[in-house]
C-alpha cells in the first residue's frame, strides 16, 4: 500500500471517512488526559489540524485511530514539556461541589463511562501511567499502545500492571461497594460478584 497523495476532494473524503468519526473518542481521551475541557478542545483541534496537514503521510486502510491518538499524545507531551503545563488538580471535595463538576456531569456525553472516583484515581497516577491506562480504557491493544507511545510493549505491560495495582489499592473500598471482590495483594484475580 502506498502513501495517500491525491486531490483535495480525495483528501477530504479520506479525512471524513477515517478520522472525523473518531472525534468523540479523541475528545474523551484528551479531556481525561488534560482534566480541562478548554485545553482538551484545543488539543483535539490541533490534532485534527496536524492530521490534515500530514494526511499525505497516512497509509489509507491502516489503523487511523492509533495514528490519530499518537499525534494527540505527542502534542500533549510536547506542550507539557515546553510550557511546564500541569494538569489542573483539586481535591475531590473541592471538585465535587464546583460548577465545573456539575457542568461536566451535565454536558459530557461520556461522563458515565468512568465514575468520578475512578477518574480521580487515574488522574493521581504519573503521566505515563495515566496515558497508558486511558489508552487501555479506549480498547487499544498492548501493541497499539506501545506504537502510539513509541515505547517497548514490555514497558506498556509493566506500567499498566503497576497502575492497576495502584488503582486497586486506591479504589478497593469503592469497588467493594459496587459489588466487586477485591484482592489488593493480587489485583489480577479480582472478579465481579454474581
Amino acid at each position: 500500500m502506498e502513501n495517500f497523495n491525491s486531490t483535495h476532494s480525495d483528501r477530504t473524503a479520506l479525512f471524513n471517512r477515517e478520522f472525523a468519526p473518531l472525534a468523540d473518542d479523541l475528545f474523551r481521551y484528551a479531556y481525561r488526559v488534560t482534566a480541562d475541557r478548554l485545553y482538551a478542545e484545543d488539543l483535539v483541534q490541533e490534532t485534527y489540524l496536524r492530521v490534515w496537514r500530514f494526511l499525505d503521510n497516512y497509509v489509507p486502510g491502516t489503523y487511523a485511530k492509533a495514528w490519530l491518538f499518537r499525534i494527540c499524545k505527542n502534542l500533549f507531551t510536547n506542550d507539557y514539556r515546553r510550557n511546564g503545563r500541569q494538569p489542573n488538580t483539586l481535591s475531590y471535595e473541592e471538585w465535587s461541589g464546583s460548577s465545573e463538576s456539575k457542568l461536566f456531569l451535565a454536558q459530557d456525553p461520556h461522563s458515565a463511562d468512568i465514575s468520578e472516583e475512578v477518574m480521580f484515581a487515574i488522574n493521581s497516577l504519573l503521566e505515563r501511567a495515566r496515558i497508558i491506562v486511558l489508552l487501555d480504557v479506549e480498547d487499544f491493544t498492548y501493541q497499539e499502545i506501545a506504537d502510539i507511545l513509541e515505547v517497548p510493549i514490555g514497558t506498556v505491560r509493566s506500567t499498566l500492571h503497576r497502575a492497576r495495582v495502584k488503582l486497586t489499592q486506591r479504589l478497593g473500598e469503592y469497588a467493594r461497594q459496587k459489588g466487586y471482590i477485591v484482592d489488593v495483594e493480587n489485583p489480577l484475580l479480582d472478579e465481579r460478584v454474581g
